[in-house]
């Protein structure tokens, strides 16, 4: 197998709004740090395969495709075989087109283009190490204090033949929203730490791959870039710790038992070295349907009389049962009144994607924000031992909360765009794309 890693710099040139905040008005006044595309490209046996993953809130399903077509045409990467998605930050461009002006979209293009290119010229023989550390300390279920979270940072890393690293892939969810609606400077929030972390130890190129962060914000702390660098350190040291154990460990050198005055036997740890290299990627339609909202000419009138009831008794017990309510109303009247081709009833046909580099690695992506029990379900399921699981990929379809949490009212309720029952789908999707790998 041949890997490379690829990086092009995505900052805009010119001011421009920022996504991820209705409440943040205006366009961008600097840059803290850049935003990066950043890419792995593989080849085995004339089989080609790109992941690619873009400090960007989200990538477009047309920006997707376009990507995706100039690679297959120019490099020969085929385009079911490339993968792009968004580490969700909240601190750059939206990365659709219809929300971006007109120089962005083009100049987007050709820097993931560049990334990838790079990956493909720099192949060079290489295996990969997979490997597992607990972490919980950076997030929290937004919806339930008590609910899930994501507890494993996963870590792919990438070798040449001399055990130099190409590139380290962490995958691990949460959202990357440390800074709030009053930061105007673009940044990559915490998953830029955690890579510029594990580029300065380990060298090569790091990839940060979301998972299905969609319920999982960060932990309470102040929204500076101070937590923004302590949270990406924390999760940055820990795919550090992670790789570096998944490197030989031993000696050649004899050892004496001082107890037993015995030769100690040569121990090596070399991690979880993934399994036989194999290719494989498949895709899959799945079609959905728009759960355009009841009464919506009402809604108004329903958000004002909740925030009355809220004002007039504020106790802790009429909080817990208005609140996810009107959480929820608010949010579906923000999602069904922006600008969009899909604000009416309807269905649409959402990609799932899955990859396969080895017996027992694959990745599955996702179009948009799925609650972390979506990938939890899809891991448990999956019949690859080493299945990583990533949101926001191949465009944008907002969110996809399970049929249990509609009861539950809330935020990701009134911000999904799509019938109950259609998250159970797209996660027998991609199981029966596993299953057929």
């Amino acid at each position: 197998m041949k890997i490379g890693a690829g990086v092009s710099i995505i900052t805009p040139k010119s001011p421009m709004a920022m996504a991820g905040y209705s409440a943040r008005h205006g366009n961008s006044t600097g840059t803290h740090d850049e935003l990066k595309a950043r890419a792995i490209s593989l080849s085995l046996e004339g089989k080609e395969i790109a992941i690619v993953v873009c400090d960007l809130l989200a990538v477009g399903e047309d920006l997707v495709a376009e990507i995706r077509g100039i690679c297959e045409a120019t490099l020969g990467i085929p385009a079911s075989n490339i993968m792009i998605s968004a580490t969700h930050t909240h601190q750059g461009p939206m990365g659709v087109s219809k929300y971006l002006d007109d120089t962005y979209p083009p100049f987007l293009v050709k820097k993931v283009v560049e990334a990838i290119t790079q990956a493909k010229e720099s192949q060079k023989n290489g295996k990969f190490r997979f490997v597992e550390n607990n972490l919980t300390s950076v997030s929290q279920n937004r919806r339930n204090p008590e609910g899930p979270i994501e507890e494993v940072l996963k870590v792919l890393l990438a070798t040449d033949q001399n055990d130099e690293v190409i590139a380290s892939v962490m995958a691990y969810a949460c959202h990357p929203t440390i800074l709030e609606n009053d930061n105007f400077l673009f940044s990559a929030d915490f998953p830029g730490v955690a890579n510029a972390l594990l580029e300065k130890n380990l060298g090569g190129t790091s990839l940060f791959l979301q998972g299905t962060c969609g319920d999982l914000n960060p932990t309470w702390t102040a929204h500076d870039y101070a937590n923004v660098k302590l949270n990406g350190e924390i999760v940055g040291a820990s795919a550090l710790v992670a790789a570096l154990e998944s490197m030989q460990v031993g000696t050649d050198r004899r050892a004496v038992n001082l107890s037993w005055s015995l030769d100690t036997p040569q121990t090596y740890f070399n991690g979880s070295s993934i399994g036989k290299p194999t290719f494989k990627s498949l895709q899959k339609l799945v079609k959905v349907d728009r759960g355009y909202p009841d009464n919506f000419e009402n809604i108004d009138n329903d958000v004002s009389e909740l925030e009355a009831s809220l004002a007039a008794d504020s106790s802790l017990m009429n909080v817990k049962s208005i609140q996810p309510k009107l959480s929820e109303l608010r949010s579906r009247r923000n999602l069904w009144r922006r600008p969009n081709q899909r604000n009416i009833p309807g269905s649409d046909e959402l990609e799932i994607q899955v990859i396969q580099i080895s017996q027992d690695c694959a990745f599955v992506g996702l179009p948009g924000e799925f609650l972390v029990e979506v990938g939890k379900e899809i891991q448990r399921r999956s019949p690859i031992k080493n299945t990583i699981v990533v949101g926001y990929a191949n465009g944008y379809y907002e969110y996809f909360p399970l049929s249990k949490h509609f009861a539950e009212h809330g935020y990701e309720i009134g911000a999904s765009r799509y019938v109950k029952g259609s998250t159970e789908k797209m996660i027998d999707a991609s199981i029966e794309l596993l299953n057929a790998l």
